[in-house]
């Protein structure tokens, strides 16, 4: 049996066939394809992969699940995908430490990876996109994870430019569905395909800029994480954000 059907994944021949059945809405500026090196990432840290996994091609879904396997086994791989289907998740726990109840024995019980470590704190990935991130197993060195005030000042810039975009996307959501229901309501209007361009160049903004401040949150979360700050201040903003990203989808 190969890895394909192994982990259920479609073959090339039933992907085709999908592909061809599949009914989309026109997209005048389709999205790139993702690069190598993102689909790496995507393996490595399986929440950014759950993060966008409905916008990615069946492709690039596959070649995501591949690498997945290789990285951390054809079990985390194929849980992955159930999580597809229902439970995804993308948050990070940074619980400190230490903690010499969490061992590796523990990990592997819950269904964790090892998916990075330095001398002081180890980040455990699960197939649901969860992280958890601390100094597990052993004692920490004294001192070693001590979060700064610049370090809280970059979490709170952050918080507040997050939360004044948000504000502004959620406006320009109610200028869409105004236009949407004027069209609806004028549907012989000449003026109709203008309105149709300008609420995708409203979406795929929105869609842009929203990947790109998921994005930025899940970099500050590895490089603030390592210094035992608390990151839940960022935990709305990032809903928030899914939930502009699943309003554009529906869209």
């Amino acid at each position: 049996m190969s890895l394909l059907a192994k982990l259920g994944l479609p073959t090339p021949v039933e992907r085709a066939i999908a592909a061809a059945k599949a009914v989309s809405k026109p997209r005048p500026k389709p999205r790139r394809a993702l690069s190598e090196s993102e689909m790496r990432e995507m393996a490595h840290w399986p929440g950014e992969a759950h993060r966008v996994w409905k916008r990615l091609t069946l492709d690039e879904q596959t070649a995501v699940t591949l690498q997945m396997a290789a990285e951390h086994g054809e079990v985390f791989a194929r849980k992955f995908l159930e999580y597809t289907r229902s439970g995804a998740r993308s948050d990070w726990s940074t619980l400190g430490g230490p903690f010499p109840e969490y061992t590796l024995d523990w990990f592997k019980a819950h269904g964790y990876e090892l998916a990075q470590k330095d001398a002081v704190n180890q980040w455990w990935v699960h197939p649901s996109g969860h992280v958890m991130v601390g100094q597990f197993g052993v004692a920490a060195p004294s001192g070693a994870c001590t979060p700064t005030r610049e370090d809280q000042q970059v979490l709170d810039a952050t918080v507040h430019k997050l939360t004044v975009w948000i504000a502004e996307a959620n406006k320009q959501k109610e200028q869409i569905v105004v236009i949407q229901q004027f069209r609806e309501a004028n549907a012989s209007d000449s003026n109709g395909d203008a309105f149709a361009d300008l609420c995708l160049d409203v979406l795929l903004d929105l869609d842009e800029t929203v990947a790109k401040h998921l994005a930025e949150i899940a970099a500050l979360k590895k490089e603030l994480s390592a210094r035992c700050l608390d990151l839940t201040p960022l935990a709305g903003p990032a809903a928030q954000l899914e939930a502009v990203s699943a309003w554009v989808l529906q869209q």
